[in-house]
């Protein structure tokens, strides 16, 4: 949505180390070297040259010309980080000169799509684990070594998002679930936030699916279709999960988050918690307790 605003520039996932050529571009190829202290200035050097289109690989996914992302005229860097310096927000946001923005999901939701965990163990092994306390390092370590995949999945999110949520006083806060449901309120947030021209064209593109359906279900696939033909509510996009848990999975999940003072969701509940809704205001208390008995 924002990547199709004017004059952006995307950098599509600059830290996913997972590839080849991010990592010659890095200079490193681990997960416990991008969370080092000492490399943060070479990968703030890095993400810099993206402004300059200097030292840019030729792999580096770029936008395909004359699609709705790409733009003939840029002036600003639109960057897409999902792996990597979710300590250094603030600090991000300062060197880059950006404004910036915290997506969050559910805990459940995340861990059941995830096949694999590459930053669980960095978590635990690198400078990162300095934001943590003792017994939620201990924790993490009994489930790291005996924990289902569900349980290390929630546990990965808590490493991410307990971070992420305290670093994100240096931009906005939102959840992928109120962005589906409360669109209409907030995005106009969203777009006073970065100052963007044409916060309509951001709403009729949330309309659509997204890049990433090719990795969903059939079943996913067809009820994204049915949402945008209005049979079927929003509701059902970000409440699916419900019907994959177990009232034993919600209890983990529920005690892990406990473990680590997260309050930002509840592990039954479909929606944040409200303290944590950008348009709490418009939500009411009813609709909470509603979306928590689904």
């Amino acid at each position: 949505m924002i990547a199709g605003q004017p004059r952006i520039k995307t950098v599509r996932e600059p830290l996913n180390i997972r590839l080849d050529h991010i990592c010659e571009m890095l200079g490193f190829n681990t997960w416990e070297e991008l969370y080092e202290e000492k490399n943060f200035p070479l990968i703030l050097e890095y993400l810099k040259s993206f402004s300059k289109n200097s030292k840019i690989h030729y792999r580096f996914k770029k936008e395909k010309p004359f699609t709705d992302t790409w733009h003939f005229i840029t002036n600003r860097l639109l960057y897409k980080i999902l792996h990597g310096l979710e300590n250094r927000v603030e600090e991000l946001t300062y060197e880059l000169d950006a404004t910036s923005i915290v997506l969050m999901r559910h805990p459940i939701p995340v861990s059941l799509s995830r096949e694999v965990l590459p930053r669980l163990e960095a978590y635990q092994n690198s400078d990162y684990k300095k934001h943590f306390t003792s017994s939620e390092l201990d924790l993490a370590k009994r489930i790291t070594d005996n924990g289902s995949i569900f349980e290390k999945g929630i546990l990965s999110w808590c490493f991410q998002n307990k971070v992420l949520i305290e670093q994100s006083k240096a931009g906005l806060l939102l959840s992928y679930e109120e962005l589906v449901m409360n669109r209409d309120c907030v995005l106009p947030k969203i777009s006073d936030h970065l100052k963007l021209p044409d916060p309509q064209k951001m709403l009729k593109r949330s309309r659509k699916a997204s890049g990433s359906t090719s990795k969903s279900t059939k079943r996913s696939v067809k009820l994204l279709k049915e949402v945008r033909m209005g049979e079927k509510s929003y509701l059902k996009l970000i409440e699916k999960w419900k019907t994959k848990t177990s009232s034993e999975m919600i209890e983990k999940a529920q005690h892990i988050l406990d473990e680590f003072e997260i309050s930002a969701y509840r592990a039954e509940a479909i929606m944040p918690t409200k303290d944590f809704l950008i348009c709490r205001d418009s939500y009411s208390d009813n609709e909470q307790k509603q979306n928590k008995r689904n």
